[in-house]
């Protein structure tokens, strides 16, 4: 699974924003009783792992495209997860997109509002099904 994050409009390493917390999701398009869209998440001061005993196997920064060979910054972190396993949202935010996405495959992106001061949208790439 590919993690990406991007804070007020450049990508950012995941994992300088992880922490535990409690986390809500709203399917895409929901409302309220009222009809009325959700407010904007809480502000949260920091993420949490998207994958229980999550293991890096790349990390965010500039490296050698494994199919390419092309030098070039990846702009995420990549996580072992099974096939199959659960992926969770790294906090309480609003679904913004569900579907295929080119080379990132099937991708769910999460926008957060506010994560430490800094407007957050995260994505999660390369899912054998985007269930939200």
């Amino acid at each position: 699974m590919h993690w990406g994050v991007v804070d007020g409009g450049g990508y950012v390493d995941p994992l300088r924003l992880v922490q535990r917390a409690e986390i809500r999701l709203l399917p895409l398009g929901a409302r309220t009783l009222s009809g009325d869209p959700p407010p904007r998440p809480p502000a949260a001061t920091k993420l949490h792992w998207p994958v229980t005993q999550p293991r890096v196997t790349s990390p965010y920064g500039m490296r050698v495209h494994p199919i390419t060979g092309v030098y070039k910054l990846h702009d995420g972190v990549d996580l072992a997860a099974y096939c199959g396993r659960p992926i969770r949202s790294s906090a309480a935010g609003r679904v913004t997109r569900v579907g295929a996405h080119g080379a990132y495959g099937v991708q769910v992106t999460v926008d957060h509002g506010m994560v430490g001061g800094q407007p957050v949208t995260t994505s999660y790439s390369h899912l054998s099904l985007g269930a939200v």
